[in-house]
């Protein structure tokens, strides 16, 4: 079910990009556009239920291998290199020298929430930095965090940003249009790794998101 939905809306907004670079009037470029981003939205929301569809139904199950968590933290915020040019932010990654590069886990989930952490700390930071650290606690366990300066969440919201489709306000949902599942569906994947995930923030002053796993070295 989930490639006979995903597919048409990736031919979408495949076929709009291509038209989009072909000889097109001004108002036919501006309608492209429309269609490729109305495309994209509806592709990131299906792509979202879905995923927290599989996890509300247990089916998703730890994969693990040998990896090199610091390679794979740095191709992670590598694919945030434009988006933090055109924000002119500073995005650092933070990894202990006595922490082992290779480590036995399960890389797909730990890069797709250090993906979604990274994803809302650069939308909702306007100026300053993110920050990525990681970690080394007892019991051969690592922590992972993302820090930002940006608009930060009142200390009231913060307990319910977890819930599926919340969002912290109106206002905040139409300036960055999510979909208010994404953290939901972090939650279900640090559940799976057997893992913790906090936050802490300060309204206008910035937020901390991270979650542990335990892991074995190589």
């Amino acid at each position: 079910m989930s490639h006979e939905i995903r597919t048409p809306l990736t031919a979408i907004s495949g076929a709009s990009h291509l038209l989009s670079e072909s000889s097109l009037s001004s108002e036919q470029r501006k309608i492209c556009s429309i269609i490729r981003q109305s495309g994209e939205q509806l592709l990131s929301l299906i792509n979202d239920i879905l995923d927290l569809a599989i996890i509300e139904a247990g089916e998703v199950s730890l994969e693990e291998r040998e990896f090199s968590l610091n390679e794979a933290l740095k191709k992670v915020i590598s694919s945030f290199k434009l988006q933090v040019k055109e924000k002119e932010l500073e995005l650092k990654l933070i990894y202990p020298e006595d922490l082992p590069s290779n480590i036995r886990g399960d890389e797909e989930k730990i890069t797709q929430i250090v993906s979604n952490f990274l994803s809302n700390a650069l939308k909702f930071t306007e100026k300053g930095k993110v920050e990525v650290r990681v970690e080394e606690l007892a019991n051969s366990r690592i922590q992972i965090s993302v820090k930002d300066t940006g608009a930060g969440i009142s200390e009231e919201k913060l307990p319910l940003i977890f819930n599926k489709f919340y969002q912290v306000d109106g206002t905040i949902r139409r300036k960055y249009q999510g979909t208010g599942l994404g953290l939901t569906i972090v939650k279900g994947l640090v559940d799976v790794l057997g893992g913790e995930i906090k936050a802490q923030s300060t309204l206008k002053k910035g937020s901390t998101f991270s979650f542990n796993f335990s892991y074995r070295p190589v």
